[in-house]
């Protein structure tokens, strides 16, 4: 029986990430949205990382993946290449090994991109934690006037370069 194709295929590329994987696949565990796979890439981590992934495996009910690349490839670019050979959702995301989620951001990005039929979504804010403390701070790389609400972009080339050299979006 051939598994039901998730709705989010979610890549980590991972690198000696043994102090930041558990919070990241605990903050997809606890996703108000599930329907997705996690495909974590080990790029020949020579710490813990890989054993902790294995961890999660049932937690994930099937849907964690862990692949190993056969050299350290120094870049998160190849192991992330080589997970979409393997991913089956209708979008993708591409993660970090130290990213987090709020319970709700999956659900909220994939509202957004079926309700307005987008072929990308990106959210322009996130929340840093600086080691070794509990203060949270808000982060964007836009520039002002920030976007708040979801926002289509125009299919005109020209408008959205000029619109990225500005930093109005990344």
């Amino acid at each position: 029986m051939a598994k039901k194709i998730p709705a989010i295929s979610i890549i980590i590329a991972m690198y000696n990430a043994e102090r930041y994987i558990e919070p990241c696949l605990q903050s997809l565990l606890a996703q108000t949205f599930q329907d997705f796979e996690v495909i974590v890439v080990d790029d020949c981590s020579t710490d813990k990382s890989a054993a902790l992934v294995k961890t999660f495996i049932d937690r994930f009910d099937g849907r964690l993946t862990l692949i190993k690349t056969k050299r350290n490839s120094g870049t998160p670019g190849l192991p992330r290449n080589l997970a979409l050979k393997s991913a089956r959702g209708k979008y993708i995301t591409f993660f970090d090994s130290d990213d987090l989620l709020t319970k709700t951001a999956l659900e909220e990005l994939y509202t957004v991109a079926e309700q307005t039929d987008a072929e990308v979504v990106h959210a322009e804010k996130y929340l840093e934690m600086i080691d070794g403390s509990n203060q949270i701070t808000v982060r964007t790389f836009q520039m002002p006037p920030y976007v708040e609400q979801p926002t289509l972009e125009t299919y005109d080339i020209g408008d959205r370069v000029e619109r990225f050299t500005q930093k109005k979006f990344l």
